[in-house]
């Protein structure tokens, strides 16, 4: 006894993409239509004196947050790590990995003065 070969169109809906977190392509797809581009700010002196105050405090192995502009996506970012260096001469600082212009930082905060590892 041979098995009745099913229709196409019943055949096609089996490869259709399963989607089993219900919604969350949805939830996913309004999170990169919320990430807009914007202008970067320009900060006062205030501002920027505290920032360069608070960049000659930092010592490696504190915990910092960092707010700073991403030029390439051309939004505000929020990374929060241990601060691991500073390169004057780059005008950059280094949370774990990643680098972050210190000209883009627009608040900097500490949070732990030394982790304890």
């Amino acid at each position: 006894m041979q098995q009745q070969k099913m229709p196409i169109e019943k055949r096609a809906k089996i490869f259709l993409p399963f989607d089993a977190l219900e919604g969350f392509r949805d939830l996913l797809k309004s999170k990169v239509e919320e990430k807009k581009e914007v202008e970067k700010r320009i900060l006062s002196q205030d501002m920027i004196d505290i920032i360069n105050d608070t960049l000659s405090n930092l010592k490696k192995g504190m915990l910092i947050k960092v707010t700073y502009y991403n030029e390439n996506d051309r939004v505000y970012e929020v990374k929060t790590g241990v601060f691991t260096k500073m390169n004057i001469n780059e005008r950059i600082i280094m949370v774990i990995k990643d680098k972050i212009i210190i000209d883009n930082i627009s608040e900097i905060i500490i949070i732990n003065d030394e982790l304890d590892i």
